[in-house]
């Protein structure tokens, strides 16, 4: 019995031995590695001059062979204040619904509507569906009913769209072609618009595109927009062919240049004018030749007045509350 505990003791302490050697040695080849890896990190790591060398070379090659030249970073456009002059190359930033909120246009214009709140928010009822205001100065079908944002009235040459979802699809792009024809009004007049002038005209437009003198486009283009298709090609040959056939003067472009180099308006009041003025009918052709042409409002000089002051003024406080944002 001592002699078995004797030899459980020595081996106990063999092992321990053994384990203590391997452990030693186990230690002394990892620091031997790391070691190793230091000094052919160091021989192996570039300078900083050939650092930028070797990045250079490591850059994938063109079809010529070269290395393609690093591209300088690309400066993302944004809407700054009422003031911005813009161009073409904004409408993407006002007409295009972003993550979890609807285009910018949709807001603006349906604050002035009365169906949109400047934050963003629905009137429902409005919204939904509601009886032209023209209604209740004029005898009207029952079945004229604004849908949507815009206050959408289809049929006649406009697509149909049967949900205010649709409606506004439709008319945003509606608004979008007849945006880029403000744009280009303004730079034939030698003018340039700022976010402001051109928003209200574009309001202006979706209450009444004869007065804005802007083109209704064709069915058929406003369906390839919506199905996600170019079609502006298509818009601009018929803006230009029915400008040839048929100029349209004194609307919303004409009458803003009136307002700011012959009146000396500024802000505000010059949109104002250039509002109301452009449903003074100076068509030879028209029956009120040289007399206010609004039946919605009578032909009431006062009345279109005040509902392009009040639209304006929602206009305004929508694109400030938006810009805040």
């Amino acid at each position: 019995m001592e002699n078995r505990r004797v030899r459980n003791l020595v081996f106990l302490v063999f092992l321990a031995a053994v384990t203590v050697a391997f452990s030693m040695v186990l230690e002394a080849d990892v620091d031997n590695v790391i070691d190793e890896g230091s000094r052919h990190h160091e021989t192996s790591l570039p300078s900083q001059v050939g650092a930028k060398e070797s990045h250079k070379m490591s850059q994938p090659p063109t079809r010529n062979g070269t290395a393609a030249a690093e591209k300088p970073p690309q400066t993302v456009p944004r809407l700054t204040g009422l003031e911005q002059e813009v161009d073409e190359h904004l409408l993407p930033l006002l007409f295009q619904p972003t993550a979890g909120r609807d285009a910018l246009v949709q807001i603006v214009v349906g604050s002035a509507e009365g169906t949109r709140r400047p934050d963003g928010s629905y009137v429902w009822w409005a919204y939904k569906g509601h009886q032209d205001p023209m209604c209740f100065y004029i005898r009207c079908s029952s079945s004229i009913t604004n849908i949507g944002s815009f206050s959408y009235q289809q049929g006649g040459s406009k697509p149909w769209a049967f949900t205010p979802a649709q409606a506004d699809r439709v008319q945003l792009q509606v608004l979008r072609l007849q945006a880029m024809e403000l744009i280009w009004q303004a730079k034939r007049s030698n003018m340039q618009l700022n976010l402001f002038q051109l928003l209200a005209g574009v309001d202006l437009a979706n209450q009444s595109p004869t007065s804005a003198c802007v083109q209704q486009p064709d069915k058929r283009v406003v369906y390839k927009l919506v199905a996600g298709l170019d079609a502006n090609g298509d818009y601009t040959r018929q803006v230009i062919e029915t400008f040839a056939d048929n100029p349209c003067r004194w609307g919303y472009i004409d009458r803003l240049k009136q307002a700011t180099q012959e009146k000396g308006l500024e802000g505000f009041a010059a949109v104002v004018e250039a509002r109301t003025w452009p449903f003074f009918d100076v068509n030879p052709d028209s029956r009120r030749y040289l007399q206010w042409n609004a039946s919605g409002f009578g032909h009431n000089p006062r009345t279109i007045y005040l509902d392009q002051h009040r639209r304006t003024m929602e206009v305004s406080r929508a694109l400030r509350r938006q810009l805040a944002e």
